[in-house]
């Protein structure tokens, strides 16, 4: 399944919505829509990953540089995981305690909203 990226802005909080498989296949893809969603967050990003299926060690390791690239920009960053195969990956990974993780996306953006 291809993956899909849109852009759009929650108040001032970009949110970047992921869909499809993210696989090594789509990593330059899945790299450059967060790059991109980056530049435009002045304070703020939420990643949904409400619609992806599949996450395989690549993509992980991109959310995890885009993590590494949001904390070294001052940059608030939260996920949009539900319950389900996505969140079960990123237990087993551990990523979990590393991602500010919320069910839906108004507690992710109300997580990274300065006067929230």
């Amino acid at each position: 399944m291809e993956l899909k990226i849109s852009q759009r802005l929650v108040g001032t909080t970009v949110v970047v919505a992921l869909s499809g498989e993210i696989d090594l296949a789509s990593a330059e893809q899945l790299r450059s829509g967060l790059v991109a969603g980056e530049s435009d967050a002045d304070t703020s990003m939420v990643i949904d990953l409400r619609g992806v299926g599949f996450i395989d060690s690549t993509g992980i390791g991109e959310l995890v540089g885009c993590r590494r690239r949001c904390l070294d920009a001052g940059v608030a960053l939260a996920f949009v995981v539900p319950d389900g195969t996505m969140r079960k990956i990123l237990h087993v990974t551990g990523m979990d305690a590393v991602f500010d993780m919320h069910h839906d996306e108004l507690a992710a953006v109300t997580s990274v909203t300065i006067d929230g």
